[in-house]
């Protein structure tokens, strides 16, 4: 035999075909071993360019390593040389899916179903993604759907039951204190139970009051409360409907409404609003019927890091008008699988067209032959802040502690705002003979600590607040608790 001919067969049995590859390739891919794999089915599609198998096998096994990028470009370039079929499109659909591009994904599926109804593989990719996008109640439909088709489907009985445990009813307990230097305490309790007539729909009915005490002065404040919200994922809107009925410390009745409307993008969301919201923050209020109608729009973004700003318009029962504007960002710097660090800066504006800060008694102290005064005044009956600008550095951390998770926050910055003052501050008699209004700088420091702590319990979620606030306006404590559960 011919030393060629001996070296061609040598050859022939060190190089393995095709299918030699490919076997090998699926079992080291059966082992875990995702690279070996690859390389194998790689060499495989060298040698039989045509053969479809491998080059889904390829595609599906680049995924399983969380290659998706090199497996689309495998599917897309097998779909192109050797045309669209049923295998190709669906691995290239589930890709999709696993990058979490779940519209993308929907829309392939859905070009499948079309050319095959009852095809197991395009309805549970289809409903996964629409369940993975928030889309629950299409989900519930499809995974329904999935089950009369294949009744012992897992994935689709354990999807159906998270959905519906979605939508057992909902009740909630919620009570808070807050003292504050205006001086007022303020005691608030609630209760209210959710019900849903879709995984995206919901009603909620409650009822609570707030218990206001200042200068020998208590107040009760009953309400009543209904809501509605909905969302629309093929359109990414959201809708939420509110009113209240509640009676005022003056036993002024009223009922304030309010409406949102969020549009969703994929990593960001703009919301219209308009609120109607009752003033109950001063000592004055509890002898009036002081509310705000606020019409706000809103951006918000949620990545690695997240950022909110807001412009808001504000009309006050009594005629006066009030703007606002706000901006935050926070970006993480630290994380661990107990603990997540963010920070970042935040920014706002404040400004009300007429005042309604007056004075309400005078001190006067002896000066030699004069007498130096000091006006003390309140906000009647809410704070009308003036061109107040204010810049804050704000930090979070989130700790899970055992089942417990505990949420602290704390930020402060510098503000200046214009303020409204009276003279004369001197004179010769003890008390002024006259006033008169007028506004001067001034500039401080506001800042507030959070801590938040929330956790299971037997079934319910319970939940528990403390916040120090200080403002140019008041210091105040406040806490609140909280306990969530379902029927």
């Amino acid at each position: 035999m011919s030393l060629s001919l001996l070296l061609g067969l040598a050859a022939a049995v060190a190089t393995p075909d095709a299918a030699t590859l490919h076997q090998q390739a699926l079992q080291l891919r059966a082992s875990g071993q995702y690279a070996s794999a690859v390389s194998n089915l790689e060499r495989a599609s060298r040698l039989e360019p045509q053969n479809s198998r491998i080059r889904e096998d390829l595609g599906e096994t680049l995924a399983w390593d969380k290659r998706f990028a090199e497996a689309e470009a495998v599917y897309r370039k097998a779909i192109d040389e050797l045309g669209s079929s049923r295998d190709l499109e669906l691995g290239l659909a589930r890709v999709q899916l696993w990058e979490k591009r779940y519209t993308e994904a929907a829309r392939r599926f859905r070009v499948l179903l079309g050319a095959g109804r009852d095809d197991v593989d395009a309805l549970e990719g289809l409903a996964q993604a629409t369940y993975w996008s928030g889309d629950f109640r299409t989900a519930r439909r499809l995974f329904q759907r999935l089950l009369a088709v294949r009744p012992d489907h897992p994935e689709a009985e354990r999807s159906l039951q998270e959905i519906d445990l979605s939508m057992r009813p909902l009740y909630r307990i919620r009570a808070s204190i807050l003292s504050d230097d205006q001086p007022l305490d303020a005691a608030r309790s609630d209760a209210a139970v959710t019900l849903f007539a879709d995984p995206l729909t919901h009603f909620e009915a409650g009822g609570g009051f707030y218990q206001l005490d200042a200068d020998r002065i208590s107040r009760n404040v009953p309400y009543a409360s209904v809501g509605a919200a909905t969302k629309w994922p093929s359109l990414k809107l959201a809708a939420e409907l509110s009113a209240r009925y509640l009676r005022f410390p003056d036993e002024t009745s009223s009922v304030l409404g309010g409406l949102k409307l969020t549009r969703s993008f994929e990593r960001d969301s703009v919301s219209m609003s308009w609120q109607q919201s009752e003033l109950l923050a001063t000592a004055t209020s509890l002898d009036d019927h002081p509310s705000v109608n606020t019409t706000s729009l809103r951006w918000e973004h949620s990545s690695k890091w997240l950022a909110a700003a807001s412009v808001s318009d504000h009309r006050y029962f009594d005629d006066n008008r009030g703007s606002s504007a706000d901006f935050w960002i926070l970006m993480p710097v630290y994380r661990t699988n107990r603990v997540t660090l963010l920070a970042g800066p935040s920014a706002a504006f404040r400004d009300t067209e007429e005042n309604r800060f007056e004075f309400n008694a005078v001190d006067s102290i002896p000066e030699g032959p004069l007498f130096r005064y000091r006006f003390r005044g309140v906000y009647d009956p809410y704070w009308t802040p003036h061109d107040l600008v204010e810049a804050r550095l704000n930090a979070g951390a989130t700790i899970n502690v055992g089942r417990a998770v505990v949420n602290a926050r704390l930020s402060g910055g510098y503000a200046r705002d214009r303020f409204l003052t009276f003279a004369p501050d001197r004179g010769s008699t003890p008390l002024p003979s006259f006033t008169f209004p007028f506004f001067l700088r001034r500039d401080y420091k506001p800042w507030e600590a959070i801590t938040e702590v929330t956790m299971p319990f037997r079934g319910l979620q319970f939940s528990a607040a403390y916040r120090h606030t200080v403002t140019v306006f008041y210091k105040a404590d406040a806490l609140e608790a909280s306990l969530v559960g379902k029927f």
